[in-house]
């Protein structure tokens, strides 16, 4: 009996003990994973909790470690997937269910991410982590309010979480200095918050605050963990401050010190093609993808390649088979708007563009070129909405400024729109960026008055913003206060001397004094501390014309020749008071002096033809310049016409119909060059054509060289 009972109890007996020896093994795995994870070893913690997956694939600790892992990791996707099983094994873990919303957020599943996080603070309401993460899911003045109850029923008032919450409702308004100081009583609270100081030093940089912004996002950055966004959003700190070698040289280091950390990776491959080094670009992201394939972020980077090498087409079904591969998150909706845009389809581009920025409003590109998309295609009103909430979130980006003026003027909406940031700016009215726009604003809405109240203002909260300072010198001179205007301006050249833009506002006030070398002198300035800037030689010609006295013209553009004898923009500006002063000969040698520095200057050997052809009357010296000038820029319009109009005067009329022709269709509302079209066709006895070419040149109603002649032709031409 006792031998058969042992019979009947040996499986019963083998199978406990396997079952110890199975949870036994779970353990000791688990054991070993945490003490890895403990130590930092992601690496190795992976291993060991995948292995504990093995044995048991429900087990909660195992999965919710490797969601956590993943995360760090910074590979979105993988994580995401884990915390879904991580909440259904465990439906009321909150710290779960907050880093799944997190990771939605981050992938621009706003909708989703605000339902969730309302329920959970439905549930607990002091939950300070979940109000912070919805107080950024705000995109809009009902998710303000709805934020705002939230923080209102929120009990501890002296906690880190609440003030970051705050300062978050706070920047969505526009009270950027009172989110400075909430943001300034969180890392009092805790000084080792990062998140916070990376926070104040964003906020930092909007207001204009470089050196502080540097400050904090720097030491944000050191104090964060090594596999921390914030070191990522340092980077890209830099890089919008033109540093990118300093960024390359940080993200390098930290690819070095935490080679399993996705971000660093995908930075390095963004860098590259910054540093216009595709391949390299293209070789790092598929060595990501050939290690995980499952990393989304990377696969869109590598798609976006197609458009670097100019394969619109191939990017748009790229992307269209990304979106449907991870549907509901729009990450792929800016790219496609960039190819939509390339392959000339702004409304397909809008669309995707409008679907992006409701999941990623901190994209500030993509905000500043929907609204002028909608601008360009006459969607004026929808154009200042989105202006209005890119300038309300980065007063910083002037630019902005200027193009919500112009929608808001179209759509008919700037004086409301005037009106709602004058009462913003009675409750916080701390900011001279948005002084500065209410300035331009009323400017636009010929307020003057207002207009200098609001530009004093904003001088007066920070002196060293200097565009409103600049905006005063061009009120001064519009009310024709030129002495006031000077005053200033030179003001402005003492506290900035390095600023081209304070030397132009002295040279512009001081040429409404007639201080016409004075003015020269200042404009020269300006030149000298950026040669690139056009607009300084078109303010230099302009001031020679003002001159009226032809002898104290020539004798300004020679003291501007000699200043800058190798300058081409800087002769061809001078050129015509060097005409009216009666020395072609002058000119000449001024032009060959240009030349010998830069013999390859296709405008100035253009000019130097014109100049043989029509003041030193030798058509013969005119060809041989006008076509070197055409070898060098054969596609350019005014040079092709340049040519045309030599050979015609060399008595080859039939050579220079061709280029004619392509001229008036390069620049077809140029009338001088459809004067020279016409004389030629008329030359070659094609007088119909002429004669239309004539009409469409007369049309023009401005003087040009040629109307008293065309007119003349015309008649012969019809009678």
């Amino acid at each position: 009996m006792a031998r058969i009972l042992l019979t009947l109890l040996l499986p019963v007996l083998l199978a406990l003990s396997a079952g110890c020896s199975a949870e036994d093994k779970r353990q000791k795995t688990l054991d070993r994973a945490a003490e890895h994870f403990r130590k930092g070893d992601l690496e190795k913690a992976r291993l060991e909790y995948q292995n504990v997956l093995q044995l048991a694939p429900d087990d909660l600790v195992a999965n919710e470690r490797l969601a956590q892992i993943w995360a760090d990791r910074g590979a979105t996707f993988r994580a995401l997937s884990l915390y879904s099983r991580v909440r259904k094994l465990s439906p009321n873990n909150r710290d779960a269910q907050l880093a799944q919303i997190r990771l939605i957020l981050q992938l621009g599943g706003v909708r989703e991410a605000r339902q969730e996080l309302r329920a959970l603070l439905g549930r607990q309401p002091d939950f300070g982590a979940a109000l912070v993460v919805l107080t950024e899911a705000v995109r809009d003045a009902a998710d303000w309010r709805a934020a705002d109850e939230a923080l209102k029923r929120f009990q501890d008032r002296g906690s880190l979480q609440f003030q970051l919450a705050t300062a978050n409702q706070q920047r969505f308004i526009g009270e950027r200095e009172k989110a400075v100081a909430s943001l300034r009583r969180a890392v009092a609270i805790d000084p080792k918050a990062v998140e916070a100081r990376a926070q104040l030093a964003g906020l930092y940089a909007e207001l204009g605050r470089r050196a502080e912004a540097d400050k904090e996002f720097k030491e944000a950055a050191e104090a964060a963990p090594l596999r921390s966004q914030v070191r990522i959003r340092y980077a890209a700190h830099l890089v919008r401050t033109e540093r990118v070698a300093e960024a390359l040289t940080f993200v390098t280091d930290l690819n070095r010190q935490a080679p399993d950390y996705l971000p660093a990776w995908r930075s390095l491959a963004e860098l590259a093609l910054l540093q216009n080094r595709p391949d390299d670009a293209a070789k790092i992201l598929a060595d990501l993808l050939a290690k995980d394939p499952a990393d989304g972020e990377a696969r869109l980077q590598q798609t976006s390649l197609a458009l670097v090498k100019g394969d619109s087409k191939r990017a748009i079904e790229d992307l269209k088979k990304f979106g449907q591969d991870f549907p509901g998150f729009n990450l792929e909706k800016y790219q496609l708007a960039l190819a939509h845009l390339r392959e000339n389809d702004p409304a397909s581009a809008v669309t995707a563009l409008r679907e992006y920025v409701i999941g990623f409003p901190d994209n500030f590109e993509a905000l500043m070129l929907l609204g002028q998309l909608q601008l360009r295609t006459g969607a004026a009103a929808a154009a200042t909405d989105t202006l209005q909430l890119l300038v309300s979130r980065r007063p910083d980006i002037l630019q902005a400024h200027a193009m919500l003026i112009e929608a808001a003027k179209a759509s008919g909406k700037l004086a409301d729109l005037v009106k709602v940031v004058s009462e913003n700016l009675n409750k916080a009215p701390e900011s001279p960026l948005m002084w500065y726009f209410l300035g331009m604003a009323r400017s636009t809405l010929e307020q003057m008055p207002e207009a200098r109240v609001a530009f004093e203002r904003s001088h007066g909260f920070q002196a060293e913003f200097l565009l409103p300072a600049l905006a005063l010198v061009e009120l001064d001179l519009r009310d024709n206060k030129a002495d006031e205007a000077a005053r200033r301006a030179e003001q402005l050249v003492e506290k900035s001397p390095k600023v081209p833009a304070v030397h132009l506002a002295l040279s512009r006030a001081r040429a409404a004094q007639k201080r016409w070398k004075d003015s020269l002198q200042s404009a020269g300035d300006a030149l000298t501390l950026d040669p690139r800037q056009g607009g300084t030689t078109g303010l230099i010609s302009q001031l020679l014309n003002a001159v009226t006295e032809p002898q104290q013209a020539l004798t300004l553009a020679e003291e501007v020749l000699a200043r800058f004898p190798a300058d081409e923009r800087v002769a061809i500006a001078v050129a015509p008071s060097v005409l009216r002063g009666g020395d072609a000969n002058r000119l000449k040698g001024h032009y060959e002096k240009v030349l010998a520095a830069n013999p390859r200057s296709a405008a100035v050997l253009n000019n130097l033809a014109n100049l043989y052809a029509d003041q030193l009357r030798q058509p013969q010296e005119a060809l041989t310049v006008a076509r070197r000038a055409h070898e060098l820029a054969p596609d350019a319009p005014i040079i092709q016409d340049t040519l045309a109009w030599v050979l015609f005067l060399n008595g080859d009329a039939a050579a220079a119909l061709p280029l004619a022709e392509q001229a008036v269709k390069g620049l077809p509302g140029n009338p001088e060059l459809r004067y020279h079209l016409a004389v030629i066709q008329a030359k070659l006895g094609r007088k119909q054509d002429a004669a239309v070419s004539l009409d469409e040149a007369l049309k023009f109603k401005g003087e040009f060289p040629g109307r008293a002649e065309g007119q003349k032709l015309l008649t012969d031409l019809r009678n």
